[in-house]
């Protein structure tokens, strides 16, 4: 049952863009619900990595997407995805280049719609991806559908790339996680967005943890990618939609999709109850809007970094209004804290140690797993035998950790890169390791 018109308010061709997000993906399924009580109707479709799944779905038959979704997104978990801990702990371990294989993110989408080429789909449909080697932006449209959207989703790093027509390809999200104007390239008019909210990492971390702190890394350059996005989009009339954020849950834990589809649902409904559109520009607030440092909230060399990251620095604002509770040693200190942590895994997969080190550090490695021989065969997440022995680029990753940690200090104290005696003794450490590489 339609219960609003936009009629001719709406200027066409109508882009439906949905946005990457992992598990916040379920959010989509509760807008386009919303969405299906208009006069909405998508002309193309343009998706990244999740948005793609969901997009393609969407593509294949308007009419039973919803629900098809619905059903999908209420059944999931973690496992089924990512599947084990442990095989993914182990695959960390061998150091190969993804933590899970993609099986369980086919068996997702294959199970959501039977179509297997672009060619299948009623509406037109273009998958976000990213060329691993060139680092630029490849949309497909047309050819083999499957491998098209797991190329969309493969995360570096968690799953393998895609090896298609010569290029080798990952997630969208690193180059167009929000692809409004590749929908505006294609000539859209009207845009309609429908965000996970990823972005709002970059303000609320769900936990304390090394991984939440990549996502929210994440989350900022993901935020800059949006305001690009949305000065080229001049013209064009876009709506955006609100959203469920922050989720709640970290991107990978799917527990809570049922919640996040009803509330999206709702939320949804009731901004296309009351938006009034009235020529181009755009309606509603994007996640990333919220992303504003001020100078006064973070280090001087803080505040440069935030700078050239694309990041506005909001001068005229108090600290109470933008970054409420911040305390600049404490947020440092986490910060090295985390990149310590990368060493001291890093250290407990090649085996080496520095004998000056306390119990603190050890805690911090993954001490509880068994100690394995450099040379020591490990089993994937693929269950493919591995060297995980590789000594020199070992020792790579421990420098890089520590690099890590000076810059991170550097940034927290405000030093500007200069190395006090922390940072002096680390370096010294990183020549020595510099050293042994050459020497082995």
């Amino acid at each position: 049952m339609t219960v609003r018109t936009f009629g001719k308010a709406i200027k066409g061709p109508v882009a439906y863009v949905l946005a990457g997000g992992a598990s916040y993906g379920s959010m989509q399924v509760g807008m386009l619900r919303a969405l299906a009580g208009t006069d909405l109707r998508p002309d193309f479709i343009v998706g990244t990595s999740v948005g793609s799944l969901n997009g393609g779905v969407l593509a294949y038959d308007p009419d039973s997407a919803v629900d098809r979704l619905t059903e999908a997104w209420t059944k999931v978990s973690r496992d089924d995805i990512f599947g084990s801990v442990l095989k993914s702990a182990v695959a960390a371990a061998s150091l190969k280049g993804a933590l899970v294989s993609s099986d369980g993110l086919r068996k997702f989408l294959e199970s959501t719609t039977p179509a297997r080429d672009f060619a299948d789909l009623k509406i037109p449909h273009t998958a976000m991806t990213t060329d691993f080697d060139t680092g630029l932006p490849v949309p497909i449209k047309e050819g083999d559908l499957v491998s098209a959207l797991l190329a969309s989703s493969a995360i570096p790093g968690v799953f393998p790339v895609v090896n298609r027509d010569g290029q080798r390809l990952v997630d969208g999200g690193l180059v167009a996680n929000v692809p409004i104007g590749e929908a505006v390239a294609q000539g859209a008019e009207t845009v309609v967005v429908l965000d996970c909210g990823f972005t709002v990492l970059a303000q609320q971390m769900v936990d304390d943890s090394l991984i939440s702190r990549i996502n929210r890394t994440a989350a900022i350059v993901l935020s800059n990618q949006v305001r690009r996005d949305l000065e080229k989009a001049e013209g064009t009339t876009i709506l955006y939609l609100p959203g469920p954020w922050p989720a709640g849950v970290r991107p990978d834990n799917f527990s809570k999709s049922a919640e996040l589809i009803m509330k999206a649902e709702m939320m949804a409904k009731e901004w296309l109850a009351e938006v009034k559109i009235d020529g181009p520009g755009r309606y509603g607030s994007a996640p990333s809007d919220s992303l504003v440092a001020t100078s006064e909230s973070i280090t001087p060399a803080a505040a440069d970094l935030a700078k050239e990251a694309g990041i506005p620095v909001d001068e005229s604002k108090p600290v109470a209004e933008v970054a409420s509770g911040v305390d600049e040693g404490q947020t440092g200190s986490k910060v090295v804290k985390a990149g310590q942590q990368i060493v001291n895994v890093a250290k407990s997969v090649t085996g080496s140690s520095d004998s000056g080190k306390g119990k603190e550090d050890e805690d911090l490695a993954t001490k509880d797993e068994p100690k394995k021989s450099a040379k020591s065969q490990v089993v994937d997440a693929d269950d493919t035998p591995v060297d995980s022995g590789d000594e020199k680029s070992g020792n790579a990753v421990v420098s890089a950790g520590k690099q890590l940690v000076n810059k991170a200090k550097s940034v927290a104290t405000g030093s500007n890169g200069e190395p006090g005696a922390a940072e002096a003794e680390d370096e010294q450490v990183d020549s020595k390791s510099t050293t042994e590489q050459r020497d082995s």
